[in-house]
This record gives C-alpha cells, structure tokens and sequence, in this order.
C-alpha cells in the first residue's frame, strides 16, 4: 500500500539546518508541497516517490533498503551539498513509463556504497552521468522500440554489476572508458568506436557488442566467463 501525506498550508523546510526524514516502513507518496528542503533523508524498505520536481539546498540520503523513486520528477542538488546511497539503498532516475530524460541530481560529493543500485528508466534516451561511482548499475527503458543511453564524462566507473534490462537498451559508450568490477548481465546492447571495457566479473550478457575499434579488457582476479560475440581487440589480463 501506498501511505501518503496530507499536508495543506504554507511550509518552508529550505531554511538552512532544516532537515526532513521520511522514515515509514513501507511505500510512501511526498507531497508536493516539499518542492524545496534542505537536507532530506529517506529510511526504512519501501519506495519513496516524489510528487513534484525536487530542489535540495542541503544533503540528500537515501538509508539503508530504501528506494527513492523520481519518476517524471526531477530532484536538483547543488554544488555545496553531498549525496549518499547507503548499502542496499536504491535510486531510480525516471520511469519507464515516461518519456522525460531525467537526470542524475548533481552534488559535490556522491558516496555510493558497494551494494548500492541506481537505476536509469527513462522510457527515451538518457543521460548516464559519469559523476559517481555507482555501485551497481541498473539501466532500463520499459521495452520501447529502441533507445540510447549516453555516457555524460569520458568515463563510467561501477563497483558491482552492470545489468542493461532490455535488448531495446543501447548503451552508448563510444570513445570513453567504462570500467566495471562485477558482471555484465543482461539482454541490452553496447556500442564502442575507440573506447575501453574493462570487466572484472563475468560476461553474462546475451546483448549485442558493437566494438568499432575497442578494446575489451577482462581483468578479474578469479575465474571469468567470457561473453560470446564480436570482437576488435580482446585482451586477458590476470596479472
């Protein structure tokens, strides 16, 4: 069930210090009256959805096991402030049944923990941004047709796994580099002209390898399954 907050009259939770918590175990709908805030924090299992677009003055966090969703929202940080995705916490940027290209909120710190999830679920093409460290990286479209979805940096760095979740998923990598510690899963596809792939963990993914002039690098330090497909340089590399 889905707990919402009725919550009428003129609030101001943006003045500098203020923080709010929603800690309900379980889903929860944010009104729309909390559009701006300074530091917010999400506790406890359960999906946190957002009502309106989001302005954080503050810190945001996203506590241990629970699932801030945006939606069609877009949440705005700032220079000054810090994000964090605690273990086992999730962040979804967008929705799979609409087509805004929602961004990754931007902060001047982003700490995501190991066993972290993002999720990319903009129905259209979409940004990935390049400023985390993610720890495991979900990347959807709701089975559309076809979408892109960009590298916003030169680089891509996940600390766990890379699950592309729809063979309509183009993963645009180009000439950049994209360095993954866990498991390439998943049926979506990856496009490289010039760039790097390095994978840490296994290729179980049953997606298409477009790779230019690529090269892809398995550098794990145990055992590996290599990904069927094609090729331009394939380096093993186990020193």
């Amino acid at each position: 069930s889905l707990c919402t907050q009725n919550i009428s009259g003129v609030m101001n939770f943006s003045s500098a210090n203020n923080s709010v918590v929603f800690n309900k175990h379980g889903n929860q709908r944010i009104p729309k009256s909390f559009d701006v805030v300074h530091n917010i924090s999400f506790q406890n299992n359960g999906e946190k959805s957002i009502s309106s677009n989001l302005k954080i003055n503050g810190d945001l966090r996203i506590e241990k096991q629970a699932h801030l969703k945006t939606d069609s929202f877009q949440v705005f940080g700032n220079p000054n402030g810090a994000l964090f995705i605690d273990s086992l916490a999730t962040l979804s940027v967008g929705h799979n049944y609409n087509s805004n290209a929602i961004e990754f909120p931007l902060f001047s710190k982003i700490n995501c923990h190991d066993s972290s999830l993002v999720i990319y679920a903009s129905k259209e093409n979409q940004n990935i941004s390049s400023q985390p460290n993610y720890g495991n990286l979900n990347i959807d479209d709701g089975a559309v047709d076809s979408c892109e979805k960009h590298i916003s940096g030169d680089s891509l760095i996940i600390k766990g796994n890379l699950t592309l979740s729809e063979s309509s998923v183009n993963l645009v990598v180009k000439n950049k580099t994209v360095d993954l510690n866990g498991d390439w899963n998943g049926p979506g596809n990856i496009s490289i002209t010039t760039g790097k792939l390095f994978i840490g963990g296994n290729g179980n993914s049953t997606g298409k390898l477009q790779p230019g002039s690529s090269e892809i690098i398995y550098d794990g330090m145990g055992n590996q399954k290599i990904k069927i497909g094609n090729y331009h340089n394939i380096t093993i590399d186990k020193l």
